[in-house]
């Protein structure tokens, strides 16, 4: 390895450019006396400098603002994935069970309030994308009629105050906000 060191340190100290090479590369340096003379331009002065500030805090909000989902975009996610009736990931009716399952949710599965525990019975769970993240579809059958729905449950900033309902493509979707999840039913 020593050998290869030296031998390719002599080679590269044994080159050396040619009159001509030196000559050019003399005419394309700059010389310090032409530095020195070069002045910084005043681009911002005060009203500018505000102007500027104005216009990058009207894009920052305006990309905040088209970042984040309408409730009719994301009750059109969850027509789409209820439209698509992918097979259920884990078949269970046990929320613990699906909760182990899908463990790469950041936050953890809710028994909501909203369906009386004497005529649902959950049926399974799968992962899915609500506004970018990842979400769980859950499907619930209802005892009484039979009806099987898709519920979904996510981890999102942009949570109804209310409950909101929508139809989109045939499908009745319903959001609403529970411990501090958006949840969100498919009809």
């Amino acid at each position: 390895m020593d050998n290869l060191k030296s031998a390719l340190k002599k080679h590269y100290n044994d080159i050396e450019l040619t009159p001509k090479q030196l000559e050019r590369l003399n005419q394309t340096t700059i010389k310090q006396e032409t530095i020195n003379k070069i002045k910084p331009i005043k681009f911002f002065n005060i009203r500018n400098s505000m102007a500027a500030s104005v216009v990058v805090f009207s894009c920052l909000f305006g990309f905040i603002q088209f970042k984040q989902p309408s409730f009719l975009a994301i009750s059109e996610e969850i027509a789409y994935n209820h439209n698509s009736q992918m097979q259920m990931e884990i078949k269970s009716n046990s929320l613990l069970d699906i909760q182990t399952y899908l463990n790469r949710l950041d936050f953890k599965l809710i028994k909501s309030e909203y369906f009386l525990e004497g005529n649902w019975e959950l049926l399974g769970g799968r992962y899915c994308s609500i506004s970018g993240k990842i979400a769980a579809q859950l499907r619930i059958k209802n005892k009484d009629t039979n009806e099987v729905y898709t519920y979904y449950q996510a981890s999102n900033e942009f949570k109804p105050k209310q409950e909101m309902a929508f139809a989109v493509d045939g499908v009745n979707v319903e959001l609403w906000q529970e411990k501090g999840l958006l949840m969100g039913l498919a009809l």
